[in-house]
């Protein structure tokens, strides 16, 4: 795979495509995080492929890491010069697996990396790495995608499925992968048996129901439909953690399905629904931020339906 290849993550491929045309420099240390299934690996996989040859690539499980002493082997592996013109590049999966003193042992390579020595560093919550490690990194986001680019990606990996799939199926993939790629890969796999698109979406909801995964739209319905605060309350404590991974894929799909609803309930107020919409409008990072806006998000709910009886 190639930068371009990369499915939506528009605003990363730009800020990546000055290295790649050799107008900047690699920085030596790139921190690449977001929900799981967003495609961080792969882009880790896909910096490093196009900087150097396979040999110079060690790719390093974090959660393998057994203290500091590991970690001082790879320093020092990386300090120690080679007698060939290649850059090296390290991949440390999972870094947010890593224990304090062997992520504070990295400090001082991250900000003084040997001549063409990299280190690419791969995790869910970058955000809640120590700052002094993130100040050292390039920060790269990987998004869950929007609903369009979605269907237009996975529709390269439909060709082994022995069925057609309708809009529904789309629909339904998406939800059930948060909008992430690598997700969905996973589940089509498990579907590659069968023959019709009914047995699919049963599989597709019975896998993802056996683990009591967050579900975009329990949430959806307990706001529009169901009504109970409490409930919405405890449901979204219930998945924090998971709201945690998947904020900007749930807002997305909040928002979506709202605008929808909305204007079937209120076709011709357009600050009605504005109003109703505004506080899932802007990119979230975070679960409290994104359990707030929910929660804005109901009490204007309610005043929409208390004005039409709904």
């Amino acid at each position: 795979m190639k930068l371009e290849d990369i499915c939506g993550n528009e605003l990363l491929k730009k800020i990546l495509k000055p290295f790649f045309d050799g107008e900047q420099p690699l920085p030596g240390a790139i921190l690449i995080f977001g929900p799981s299934g967003s495609g961080k690996t792969t882009l880790a996989n896909i910096i490093a492929n196009h900087f150097t040859i396979p040999r110079y690539v060690y790719f390093v499980n974090v959660a393998d890491l057994r203290g500091i002493d590991n970690a001082r082997e790879i320093i020092r592996r990386a300090q120690t010069p080679i007698f060939e013109d290649r850059k090296r590049i390290w991949i440390l999966d999972e870094i947010n697996e890593i224990g304090t003193a062997a992520m504070n042992s990295f400090l001082n390579i991250f900000e003084n990396t040997p001549k063409d020595v990299h280190f690419i560093l791969t995790g869910i919550e970058g955000d809640k790495l120590p700052i002094t490690i993130r100040r050292r990194c390039l920060r790269l986001r990987t998004e869950a995608l929007e609903y369009k680019t979605f269907c237009k990606c996975i529709a390269k990996g439909l060709h082994s499925l022995q069925f057609p799939v309708s809009a529904v199926f789309f629909q339904k993939l998406y939800e059930k992968s948060y909008g992430c790629i690598g997700i969905a890969k996973k589940l089509l796999s498990g579907m590659v048996h069968f023959d019709n698109e009914g047995d699919a979406l049963d599989y597709l909801e019975r896998i993802t129901s056996s683990h009591e995964e967050l579900s975009f739209s329990k949430i959806a319905e307990i706001l529009f439909n169901v009504g109970d605060l409490q409930e919405l309350i405890d449901y979204l404590n219930k998945y924090k953690k998971e709201i945690e991974a998947n904020t900007e894929a749930l807002r997305r799909y909040l928002l979506s399905t709202f605008i929808n609803q909305l204007l079937i309930l209120s076709p011709d107020n357009v600050r009605l629904i504005h109003n109703c919409i505004e506080p899932l409008n802007h990119s979230i990072y975070d679960s409290s931020s994104v359990i707030l806006a929910i929660l804005k998000t109901y009490f204007e709910l309610e005043k929409i339906k208390n004005k039409f009886g709904k």
